[in-house]
């Protein structure tokens, strides 16, 4: 099995970062958009390719510095799917 590397790009707002990960990883149409719905899906193998993952997260500051509390908890939520080792997430500089 390989890597499978997705890329959110840089986002200011709750909505943008969940609207990124829909689309960074496909997930299906029934998908809530909120941070638990984000959190199970991001925690539920079956949602995602088998094997390693990563997940770069482009620019994060923008989010931070513009929606600091939807920066903290999407860093939570990725903090805590990566938990089992199967996703590294890389936060990149833009």
């Amino acid at each position: 099995m390989g890597i499978t590397v997705y890329a959110v790009p840089p986002v200011a707002s709750k909505a943008e970062f969940l609207d990124a990960l829909v689309a960074a990883l496909d997930f299906p149409p029934w998908f809530g958009r909120n941070w638990d719905a984000a959190a199970d899906l991001l925690a539920d193998p079956v949602s995602l390719p088998a094997g390693r993952w990563v997940l770069l997260w482009i620019d994060p500051e923008r989010l931070r510095v513009d929606d600091p509390d939807a920066y903290q908890m999407a860093a939570d939520i990725l903090v805590a799917a990566a938990a089992d080792g199967r996703l590294t997430v890389l936060l990149v500089d833009s």
